[in-house]
């Protein structure tokens, strides 16, 4: 069926990426540094996003349906903050306030409650480590002001795509990488490497899908290939997808293109299969 149109979306974008950047440093506070920084990303549901679940047990959720970041401790009811009536800084001070004398005791303890954002900033870049994100990006004083709708219309469409994106992964074989939403670019992500390596700078494809970047304020299906022979002829895309050069290079596909077809998830499964084979053949 198709997808809904995500009216104004560029509004709304913003304040959902704000809102779910939150659970990244979360995430990486508890977790040691893995190949292919997978301590970092979020993991996809019907609402939105989790953390998955924390060595404590417990687990954060961006409930993009219900406009909340949600702490569901491993025993007890969750704690939930909505998130209108806050920033992202004042969301994020709550949330923490809460994980410090819950899942984050351990990692918090000695962080005064005035400096929890700069102090979990801190412990997430020890020994190596990366959040790939600043203190002002992750404490923006700006209200949330979002059009509730679009954001749940949003989740149904992260979720659509993660399902077709999960079923043509089901046919591929070798080194892959889960399929998550980074928290630095708000992009839905998998890595399919062409090798036993399985290292972000071996041969490897990307299949994801972006809200937005650069110049492109609406959200894409994109596919790219590392590294990319020295020449090469332009691949067979499939159809409604095209090459982009500016931004990235890789295959495009408009995520309104993806939205009018009859069969969304269909359509998608499908142009990954064949964007895969065009491309399969450029690595190494």
């Amino acid at each position: 069926m198709p997808l809904p149109a995500l009216n104004h979306w560029e509004q709304t974008a913003p304040h959902l990426h704000r809102a779910a950047r939150l659970l990244g440093p979360v995430r990486a506070s508890v977790t040691d540094h893995q190949p292919n920084f997978l301590e970092l990303p979020m993991f996809i549901l019907p609402e939105g996003l989790t953390t998955g679940r924390l060595p404590q047990g417990g687990e954060v959720i961006c409930n993009f349906k219900t406009g909340q970041i949600i702490y569901q401790p491993a025993s007890g009811e969750a704690i939930s903050f909505a998130w209108t009536g806050h920033s992202q800084k004042s969301l994020f001070e709550a949330l923490l306030m809460t994980l410090k004398s819950h899942e984050l005791a351990g990692v918090l303890a000695d962080v005064p409650d005035d400096q929890l954002i700069s102090g979990i900033i801190e412990k997430c870049t020890k020994d190596g480590k990366q959040i790939f994100a600043t203190f002002e990006e992750l404490s923006d004083p700006t209200p949330f002001a979002y059009d509730a709708q679009v954001a749940s219309d949003y989740a149904a469409v992260q979720y659509a795509i993660f399902t077709a994106v999960a079923r043509f992964r089901g046919w591929l074989t070798g080194p892959m990488t889960p399929i998550v939403v980074w928290p630095e670019h708000f992009d839905l992500s998998t890595l399919w490497f062409g090798t036993d390596k399985a290292a972000e700078h071996d041969p490897h494809m990307n299949f994801g899908f972006a809200p937005f970047s650069g110049s492109h304020p609406r959200p894409y299906l994109y596919v790219y290939a590392y590294p990319y022979p020295t020449e090469y002829e332009t691949p067979t895309l499939p159809d409604g997808a095209r090459w982009e050069t500016q931004d990235y290079t890789g295959v495009h596909i408009a995520y309104d293109d993806i939205a009018k077809q009859a069969d969304s998830e269909a359509y998608v499964e499908a142009a990954c299969h064949a964007i895969f084979r065009s491309l399969r053949a450029l690595l190494p």
